[in-house]
């Protein structure tokens, strides 16, 4: 995905990686928490439709409280993602106390485990339970980036 140009200095849109990935290479992780404040992302998926389309970009405030039935972007810790560090983007369906940050850190031996419910839709009665010590951090979707936004 080709890094987007901006207007705004307020809105960084992320690509995963600069460089095109070898075909044994997984693509590069970026670390979260070194993004700015407010970034887009590229929503690669039907899931959230009619709401959110297919290739619209999100704008994500880091700055943002995290609330039931926010729209999140969860990106889990590299060592735990399933198929090149790729972020999850859901409705979350709980709120983690604000004592606990991510990513979580409790003590070794403790048997006490944070989770979150999330789903993909805001109205679902059926969520899905994601270990939160997989985790390395959760911001709040700001809005759909208007297309001027992100024109070169």
């Amino acid at each position: 995905m080709p890094k987007a140009k901006t207007k705004s200095s307020r809105v960084a849109p992320r690509a995963r990686s600069q460089s095109k990935p070898s075909h044994t290479a997984a693509p590069a992780y970026e670390d979260p928490r070194d993004f700015p404040d407010v970034f887009a992302i590229l929503l690669a998926s039907d899931h959230l439709e009619p709401e959110y389309p297919n290739g619209c970009y999100l704008i994500v405030d880091k700055r943002l409280p995290c609330e039931k039935d926010d729209l999140v972007v969860i990106y889990p810790l590299p060592d735990a993602a399933k198929s090149g560090a790729q972020p999850a983007i859901v409705f979350l369906q709980t709120v983690l106390s604000p004592v606990i940050k991510l990513p979580v850190r409790l003590h070794p031996e403790s048997e006490v485990r944070a989770a979150l419910l999330v789903s993909d839709t805001k109205s679902s009665k059926r969520a899905q339970v994601w270990d939160a010590h997989k985790m390395q951090a959760m911001y709040r979707v700001a809005r759909i980036a208007d297309p001027a936004e992100l024109a070169a």
